[in-house]
């Protein structure tokens, strides 16, 4: 796993997530919690569900799964080639 470097908005993240430890309100709802703690705070707006497999279906992560895999291994390995491979 790569080391955190921090960014202004992770910065802004991680506090958000820090003030709302311990909500119920995202009882079973990990993903709407990490979305909200780097919207929020940075006036962004992510697309997808409240969760992993909704938003899965709306990024039609299985027909894209070739890609994304290439894209991974791209920036993993450094080779120059995420930007190319879609």
């Amino acid at each position: 796993m790569e080391p955190h470097v921090p960014t202004a908005r992770t910065e802004k993240a991680i506090a958000w997530a820090r003030q709302h430890l311990g909500t119920e309100s995202y009882a079973s709802r990990c993903l709407a919690f990490v979305e909200d703690a780097y919207e929020r705070p940075n006036e962004l707006e992510l697309f997808g569900g409240d969760f992993a497999a909704e938003s899965a279906e709306l990024y039609a992560a299985r027909e894209n799964a070739a890609a994304a895999a290439r894209r991974m291994q791209a920036a993993r390995f450094g080779d120059g080639t995420a930007a190319a491979t879609g």
